[in-house]
């Protein structure tokens, strides 16, 4: 502790060392052909150890006969009372002698032997000495020498052993003193040299002064300017800038201090692959360094000529800029080009790497992934909470575990301030927002952050203000990573937002209408902002966040549904490093100083040290221990800094694995555009155009491939679709159905105009949605899907950030990061009819996903296998599935404790646990006989056979009326803009009917999603009349619905159906099921969008067909009137019809999965856009 109060000869901050654990050994350096050339002097190689045993660090610096003069001569100056005398040396050694090229081989020649050894040149003597040395034995060296030479080497020993001998006893006189530093410093020590050497392992690259001359890029502000200073400081800001600064070399990065004695660094210069750096001298020492690029070669030129010294100055390059640094001279700035270079050759980061990614691939890497953000915010407090050295967050949010009431420790803003407070250092980076169009308040949260502890540090980007007047200025880009790395060991990252909203369970419930108050089973699990449905309104006032968003006691929340993952060991540093330089480049662009002094960072050095799989800091065990990660980014100048460089390595990584995909791709994603033209915009990421290409592959050589494609029904921004305030929507869902169904870009007319009129059997698209009842009103809402996520094979998966769109893909716009997973570990399954060896970590994850679409209790089989620790001795997968026993809100859907938490705490309560899952289960079964006892199931299939033979009822009258039956039935005209009235309904036929017939017949008109991607029309205009199978095309989805429900599957069938997405049975009952759903939603709710709405005027009489036969009301919240089926929000009383009620359609719906409608208002075309849509560029958009 003494040693930070201690100061030294010139009243600096002591380096805190212990001088008595230096040693050093001194030897002559070995000198190539340059230094030969170049300098006539020797130089000695002083080899210094510090500390013993297995943790010693040992380095070499390079000195000459002169440094060691000036060091002895500066200590004189200083009282020391052991200063001991300087050595005597013979003057000859050390004299610098210049002399030509035929001079020195002259003398060599003439008498190289028989001339006295103090009239030859030392530098000749000792190329004798080493030759002869070379030539002869170690044991026979004296023998074999002559005579003088024998001399020179015992002189030249015995110089060195007394250098040696004199700078021990130097070190050994100072160690009582303070006066450390200047010997320190030649003996290049620093302060954050040796903590960093001593923390990674004793990695040591040369250290030493330097000028940072002048630069390319925005130098970091430390100081801020004030006014009683005078606007215009333009001399001091010039003498600051060029004071010397310590600089470190370091393995994968350069380091300058202000002073060796600092701790905290001045800038960090990143290696990368364009990293270089060579004197500025273009004769001589590179000749071939410009030979082939004339422009480099003449900005060389004029760099030199701005040094009168040119040799002594250092150019350091890379992706975010150009360097000048002076040395002392040339000899220094030889030496620190050998220490980068050599640091160089063994650095990964200035290798070319697959992707063109920043990041190579890490080996052995344990990974985890979370679907839904229950387990994922659970796992990040367990991490935080036992953090160690640093947090970094590229995010924010409000609680880590729910409900609120009950874990107010676990609120974020504590957390962190109770680890800041520990001592642990936390860097956060948010989005600077333009305030008018996205109301985030992240000015408030960062004043609040700060104001929780000095060790929590915040940056914000873009600065708006500024960026105004600069011709790169950025408005609608934004920073999209989501981030969390503890300790530089594990990281997060996905598509979860740390922010309101995105907390979920499996169960995506709809409703949370219990008290802030209330505690236990009746504990509020949204509070506040956090109940939110960015349908009907986006976050406001969220300076209030403790207050509703909207009325949760009549409005539904937006489920939502994602993916992310947990990364440790090497792959988490490279996240760290991404993170690193972000903050880095963010700490450099800013105009003035930052009012809290802001660190710049470094990155950790590249191993692989695999962590105790019992570390405090790990919850949920890892999915897989050995897989192959790589960290992928989408940057560019505006978010990174670099220059001339934009990396989309998330984008090569998808289109080249669906290339070399063999099997199927399994997509989702947020949104879906690409490879397509939207007027005059060209949509340029190919991720489209590589499925075309792979499905047309597999038709050509006959293989089984399937693209599966999972996205939000609509994009989740406020506004009914028709009004003027739903521009974001309407483009968004334009450029979504540009990209898939629509035009002659899209995917569907892309296979169809190769003659591939079988799409449905390569790629479908679908949903999801879920039902909930709210008091006394049944409601439904859209499952929002913001996974950013695609499985290639059962044995690749891509987890990020990014969508599939323009913003996210092609690296110009917002900042993202993914990681490619590969699988090493495998696990039997089966795939395309035969047994497969799938990955472990891929085949879980999308076994995951699918069970929990099509309604299986995910945490019922995850609690089983962490019980029996095999998923296959579970009493679950034996049970039928879809127990009608809990449908809706049961204690299942609303759990807020991970299964593994549950049954993983101890062992006793683990045994406490199984117990209570057998109980539950005994209750399951108990009120699984008690519904079948008391219900009719019979009431709905008898439904299904009145209106099919209502159906057929109205094809009859048609085809007697003459009415064309290529005519959309909702173009009738009873469903004409022109009718008076609802409440006076008309049949197809002009009559009069009663409420009852026109339900039916109304349902009778509307057809259940057959043909979803065109391929029966597509063969029609082709004049090709292939067959489908029934699950496509029928009809009526219901009575093969009800087939397969009466079969009374097991989970355990179904599970086993679901492992191979290439199987027929897969397709049928995978299809079969969205569309049975979506069918089941529409005769509820009459929801949009949805097939049978082709145009406007469609549109909004199946909102009137709502009203009419569903008792529809609309919704007003805020001033605002939110058409529920135009906003996806549907509410409507319990009604009955002929006994039954809705609730006897709902119960047979079977997870959230749904057909995603592909020809939602394709007649509309251009229409569908307002004119004021398409005066919005539609870069922001797409």
């Amino acid at each position: 502790m003494a040693m930070f109060f201690t100061k030294d000869e010139d009243n600096q901050n002591r380096i805190p060392i212990f001088m008595n654990n230096i040693t050093v050994h001194i030897t002559k350096a070995e000198e190539d052909e340059y230094r030969k050339k170049k300098f006539g002097v020797t130089v000695f190689k002083i080899t210094i150890r510090y500390g013993s045993g297995q943790d010693k660090l040992v380095w070499s610096v390079y000195r000459s006969y002169w440094d060691f003069v000036k060091l002895h001569y500066r200590y004189r100056n200083v009282s020391l009372a052991n200063l001991p005398p300087f050595p005597s040396l013979p003057k000859h050694y050390f004299q610098r002698q210049r002399r030509s090229p035929n001079k020195k081989k002259q003398i060599e020649l003439n008498n190289p032997l028989n001339t006295p050894a103090s009239l030859i040149d030392e530098e000749t003597v000792m190329e004798m000495v080493d030759n002869t040395l070379h030539l002869a034995d170690n044991e026979n060296t004296a023998s074999t020498m002559s005579p003088q030479i024998f001399e020179v080497v015992k002189a030249d020993n015995a110089v060195l052993e007394a250098l040696e001998n004199y700078l021990n006893q130097l070190v050994s006189s100072i160690s009582p003193c303070g006066y450390t530093n200047r010997i320190c410093r030649f003996l290049e020590i620093s302060t954050l040299g040796l903590y960093l050497a001593a923390k990674y392992h004793g990695i040591h690259g040369k250290e030493g002064f330097v000028v940072l001359q002048s630069r390319t890029d925005k130098e970091p502000k430390y100081v801020r300017q004030s006014l009683h200073n005078g606007l215009f400081c333009v001399p001091a800001f010039i003498n600051r800038k060029r004071k010397p600064k310590w600089l470190i070399v370091r393995d994968s990065y350069l380091v300058l201090v202000d002073d060796p004695s600092e701790i905290d660094a001045y800038d960090v210069f990143l290696f990368d692959q364009s990293f270089d750096v060579h004197r500025l001298s273009y004769f001589g020492d590179k000749p071939n360094h410009y030979i082939n690029n004339p422009k480099a070669l003449s900005n060389a030129i004029a760099n030199a000529s701005h040094w009168t010294s040119s040799k002594s100055v250092l150019c350091v390059k890379n992706r975010q800029g150009v360097y000048h640094l002076r040395t002392k001279n040339e000899r220094h700035a030889r030496l620190f080009e050998l220490s980068i270079q050599s640091m160089m050759k063994t650095s990964i980061w200035c290798e070319n790497h697959r992707f063109g990614s920043f990041a190579p691939v890490c080996h052995n890497t344990s990974t985890a992934w979370f679907v839904d953000a229950r387990d994922y915010f659970w796992d990040i407090s367990v991490a935080l909470e036992n953090a160690k050295e640093t947090i970094y967050i590229h995010d924010w949010w409000l609680y880590l575990r729910r409900p609120a009431s009950g874990n107010p420790e676990w609120r974020l803003d504590r957390l962190l301030r109770r680890k800041a407070h520990q001592g642990i250092k936390v860097y956060i980076i948010m989005y600077k927002e333009v305030a008018m169009a996205l109301p985030l308040y992240s000015h408030l949260a960062k004043r609040t952050l700060l104001a929780l502890s000095p060790n929590i540090y915040v940056q914000r980007h873009p600065s708006r203000a500024l960026d105004v007047f600069h011709k790169d200025s950025i408005f609608f880009w934004a920073h999209h990573e989501k981030i969390c790395v503890v300790d530089n060991e594990i990281a997060f990252i996905g598509g979860i937002d740390k922010c309101f909203g995105r907390y979920d369970t499996p169960g995506h419930i709809l409703v949370d209408d219990f008290s802030p108050d209330s505690n236990g089973d009746r504990a509020q699990i949204w509070p506040g902002k956090d109940y939110s449905n960015p349908r009907i309104i986006d976050f406001h006032t969220l300076d209030k966040p403790f207050e509703d968003n909207m009325d949760r006691s009549t409005l539904p929340r937006m489920p939502w549904h994602d993916v992310s993952m947990r990364i440790v060991g090497q792959a988490a540093k490279h996240v760290a490093r991404h993170f690193v330089q972000r903050w880095n480049y963010l700490r450099r662009k800013k105009p003035s100083a930052p009012k809290r002094p802001t660190p710049m960072l470094l990155p950790v050095p590249d191993t692989n040290i695999p962590l105790d799989p019992g570390d405090d800091r790990l919850c949920h065990p890892h999915t897989c221990d050995s897989c192959k990660v790589q960290i992928l980014r989408s940057v560019s100048s505006w978010s990174i800094g670099s220059v001339d460089h934009v990396e989309h390595s998330i984008l090569d990584a998808y289109i080249e694995s669906i290339r070399e995909s063999k099997y199927f791709i399994y997509i989702e994603n947020q949104f879906f555009v690409t490879s397509t033209k939207s007027g005059n915009t060209v949509i340029e990421n190919g991720i489209g155009e590589a499925i075309v290409n792979r499905i047309i592959e597999a038709r050509n050589r006959n293989q089984k491939w399937k693209a599966i494609i999972i996205i939000p029904l609509v994009p989740g921004f406020p506004a009914n679709i028709d009004e003027n305030e739903a521009r974001t929507v309407r483009l968004i869902m334009q450029c979504q159905y540009l990209s898939i169904s629509r035009g002659p870009n899209s995917i569907f007319a892309k296979l169809h105009a190769a003659g591939i009129t079988n799409t449905h059997e390569y790629i479908n698209f679908y949903g999801l949605r879920n039902w909930a009842e709210l008091n006394g009103q049944y409601v439904t809402e859209q499952v929002y899907i913001h996974a950013k996520a695609m499985i290639v094979d059962d044995r690749r998966v891509i987890i990020g950030s990014a969508n599939i769109n323009e913003r996210s893909q092609l690296g110009t716009r917002d900042s993202e990061i993914a990681a490619c997973i590969e699988d090493t570990e495998y696990v039997d399954s089966m795939l395309n009819g035969g047994p497969f060896k799938a990955g472990k970590f891929a085949h879980s994850l999308r076994m995951r996903l699918m069970c929990e679409h099509v309604g299986l209790d995910v945490d019922q089989m995850d609690r089983d296998k962490y019980v029996h620790g095999d998923l296959l001795a579970s009493q679950y997968l034996k049970q039928p599935v879809w127990d009608e026993g809990a449908v809706h809100d049961t204690k299942n859907t609303t759990d807020c404790v991970p299964s593994y938490i549950q049954v993983c705490v101890s062992p006793a309560d683990e045994i406490i646990e199984k117990e209570k899952i057998q109980t539950e289960e005994e209750n399951k079964a108990s009120i699984k006989e008690d519904i079948v006892s008391s219900s009719n199931s019979t009431l709905s299939v008898h439904d299904l056979q009145v209106i099919e033979q209502e159906k057929t009822k109205v094809v009859n009258e048609c085809k007697n009326n003459s009415i064309s039956m290529d005519r959309d039935p909702l173009t009738t005209t009873s469903f004409s803009s022109k009718e008076s009235s609802p409440s006076r309904p008309r049949s197809v036929f002009g009559k009069r009917k009663s409420s009852k017939e026109d339900h039916l017949s109304f349902w009778a008109t509307l057809d259940c999603d057959t043909d979803n991607n065109g391929d029966v029309r597509a063969a029609a205009e082709r004049q090709e009349t292939p067959s489908y199978p029934k699950y496509y095309c029928s009809p009526n989805v219901m009575p093969l619905f009800f087939e397969k429900d009466a079969e009374r599957l097991t989970v355990g069938q179904v599970y086993d159906i679901l492992k191979d997405p290439l199987a027929d049975a897969f397709q049928e009952f995978w299809h079969i099921l969205a569309r049975s759903n979506t069918d089941l939603f529409r005769r509820s709710f009459l929801v949009a969008p949805d097939n049978n709405i082709k145009n406007w005027n469609q549109y909004r009489h199946y909102i009137k067909m709502a009203k009419l036969f569903l008792g529809r009301t609309d919704t007003k919240h805020g001033g605002t009137k939110t058409t529920a089926a135009a906003a996806a929000v549907t509410t409507l009383p319990i009604i009955k019809h002929g006994g039954e009620t809705i609730y006897d359609l709902l119960k047979h719906i079977k997870g959230h999965l749904v057909i995603w409608p592909s020809y939602f208002m394709e007649e509309e075309e251009n229409e569908f856009l307002f004119p004021m849509d398409k005066i919005a560029p539609l870069e922001i958009f797409d």
